[in-house]
This record gives structure tokens, C-alpha cells and sequence, in this order.
């Protein structure tokens, strides 16, 4: 118990190493659990003669890096640690560059869904804010998944025209043949999405979007698996974002009540969200003028007409960038309507707009 309290209170430790008989707790169970609460973390497990067969046990399950015999000799011993120092720097070196690699390319994903589809990308955008307001609450465990699972929900809705994704998203009638389509969009998505490697369970949260509620109000979240709880929550983001762009969010929360297929604690986490895109204060400003972190009140339109932005987009980068070329070649329709939130920054420019 001290050790794990030591482990807690401190900064991550590369290498644990403790003996298989302690009190209270043998070795193999305590490495287990630090295993559990901090996987980079590099176990040694120490033995006697007579606790080699549970010590080869530990070994077999993936518990720990190496175990060692007493008595150890010392240079044996330092050579071991220096071994698993390196094991350290490998497993973390590694999980950093693929989380790296990840992020950049879903970010990258993410922008060309804003450029090709900006009323999708904007229905994306704001179910990921739900998304993470819901796995915070509900203190979801390995939320990653749900989280990207969000930003590319839409991702499908490449292969349609940006009419009928205005249409879908704002609730009009759709043609058969419309309808065949936006339905299709989860499994385009869940296709492109799955042929990134370790991305299997966000393909599949993402191929569930659509699927019917599958908690109902007396089951209990937390036992549920990971991957159907947040596979439930982007199903209840996507379903609360319809119903606040129909209605509103304070109609949107009675409708999920009401309809008893939201889970109690689900509502609760809406009931608290306090979502950017209603800001602290509203604004008509130029396009020099506009900042990452704005909400567009209205949809921002090229002088051609064309769609570059729908409402509700959170302004970013990539944005302002493709913004910018518009308004330097075609022009765009000013003033812009935004929400300014509080955490907005007003001060530099990301880009550079020729007047």
C-alpha cells in the first residue's frame, strides 16, 4: 500500500522492481496493479528458489519485464536496470510517436472534411464538444477512442453533396435517394477510418452511431464494456446535436428525458454543458477581425454564394488559411456574425489578409 501511494504521489517512475513475498500483497499482485495505473511503468519481479513457478506465471501473462533470483549479485542487478531504463525509453518513445502520428492524421482528416463538407464538418465539431463534456462526467475510462470517434463521424459525408448534408443536418426532407445516402456516410466512415492502423475501435464506435439506444435507464454504465459505453455516448451526442439545432438545447434535454432511452446520468452531464458555441457575447466583425476560437453565428458564404463555413463552426487554423484565399480572390460576405467565448484569444492573427 505504501508503494502505491509513493508510485501516485510521484512522477512517473521508469523502472519498479519488488520482491514476490511481502506482506499483505505478493509481488506478482502488485506489479499487476501497477501495471494497471501506470503501464509505461518497467516491472522486475524478485524471487526466491521457491516462487520460480509463480514468478514464470507472471512472466507468461505479460505482469512483468523480467524476473530475477535471489541471491542477485550486484553488477547482475545494475546491468538489469539499466536494461529496463532502456525498455522505458523505448515503450514511451514509441507510444509518443504513434499518438503523434495519430493526432496528425486525424487532424489532417478533420481539415479536409472542413474544406470538401463545411456543414459536416461543423456537425462534427460541436459533437465532439458533447462527446467530451459526456466522458467527463461519466469519467470514462481510455476516452481517446470516443473522442476521435467524434471529430470523424462525419467523415462519410465526403461522398455527398454539401446540399444534402445542409438538408440532413437541418432536418429537411431528403430524396430516396438522398436518404440512402446520408444513411450510408457511418460505414464510409467506419471503412476509411479502419484502414488507419490501431484505429479498429473507433471504426466500429463510428460504424454504431446510428444504431438504437442500448441502455436503458436501470442499467448500470459503469459495468458496462468500454467500447459499448462509448459507442452509447457519441450515439447520445449526435441525437442531443439534432434535437438543439431543431429546437434548442433547453427543448433538446426535455425531448431526451422524456423519451426514456437516455440514460439519468447522461442527462445530467447535458443538463451541466455549457457549450461554446452560445459564447458570452456576440459580434459583426471583418474578416480581419475574426480569431480562432470564434463560433460562426451564421453561415459564412463566399460573394459567389458558396458555402465555406456552416454555423456553429469553431474557427481554426486551416480555416482561417482557406478563408483567406477566398477573400484575397472571390471575396466574402461581411460582416460575419460570431460568438465570442470567454476563452477566445483577440490578439495575434494567424494569417495575413491583403486588404
Amino acid at each position: 500500500t505504501a508503494a502505491l501511494e509513493l508510485l501516485g504521489a510521484g512522477a512517473p517512475f521508469p523502472v519498479v522492481v519488488s520482491d514476490m513475498r511481502m506482506p499483505g500483497m505478493n509481488g506478482a499482485d502488485f506489479l499487476a496493479v501497477v501495471r494497471r495505473r501506470w503501464p509505461d511503468t518497467v516491472r522486475i519481479l524478485l524471487t526466491g528458489q521457491a516462487d520460480l513457478e509463480s514468478a514464470a506465471r507472471a512472466v507468461n501473462e505479460g505482469q512483468i519485464f523480467r524476473f530475477l533470483s535471489k541471491p542477485m549479485p550486484a553488477d547482475q542487478l545494475r546491468a538489469t536496470l539499466a536494461d529496463a531504463v532502456r525498455q522505458h525509453a523505448l515503450v514511451t518513445a514509441e507510444r509518443d510517436l504513434l499518438e503523434n502520428t495519430l493526432r496528425r492524421s486525424i487532424g489532417v482528416l478533420a481539415d479536409v472534411l472542413s474544406l470538401v463538407n463545411p456543414e459536416a464538418f461543423s456537425c462534427s465539431a460541436r459533437v465532439a464538444e458533447v462527446v467530451d463534456a459526456l466522458c467527463a462526467h461519466l469519467q470514462l475510462a481510455d476516452r481517446w477512442q470516443v473522442q476521435v470517434a467524434a471529430l470523424l463521424s462525419q467523415l462519410g459525408c465526403v461522398t455527398l453533396t454539401p446540399d444534402t448534408a445542409r438538408k440532413a443536418y437541418a432536418g429537411q426532407p431528403l430524396s430516396a435517394e438522398e436518404q440512402v445516402g446520408f444513411a450510408g456516410h457511418p460505414k464510409v466512415a467506419g471503412d476509411l477510418i479502419g484502414s488507419i492502423p490501431r484505429l479498429d475501435g473507433v471504426a466500429a464506435i463510428v460504424r454504431s452511431q446510428e444504431e438504437p439506444p442500448r441502455f436503458s435507464i436501470k442499467d448500470d454504465l459503469a459495468a458496462a464494456a468500454p467500447a459499448e459505453g462509448a459507442a452509447e455516448v457519441l450515439r447520445v451526442a449526435l441525437r442531443f446535436d439534432r434535437l438543439v439545432r431543431r429546437s434548442g438545447r433547453v427543448a433538446a434535454i426535455a425531448a431526451l428525458r422524456q423519451g426514456g432511452a437516455t440514460h439519468p446520468r447522461m442527462i445530467e452531464a447535458l443538463v451541466a454543458f455549457r457549450p461554446s458555441w452560445e459564447g458570452e457575447r456576440t459580434a459583426s466583425v471583418r474578416f480581419a477581425e475574426l480569431r480562432v476560437g470564434m463560433v460562426l453565428r451564421t453561415d459564412l458564404v463566399a460573394t459567389s454564394g458558396l458555402l465555406l463555413a456552416a454555423a456553429g463552426t469553431i474557427v481554426h487554423a486551416t480555416l482561417l488559411l482557406r478563408l483567406a484565399n477566398f477573400a484575397n480572390s472571390v471575396g466574402l460576405r461581411e460582416p460575419i456574425e460570431v460568438l465570442v467565448p470567454g476563452d477566445a484569444q483577440p490578439g495575434t492573427r494567424v494569417v495575413s489578409h491583403r486588404s
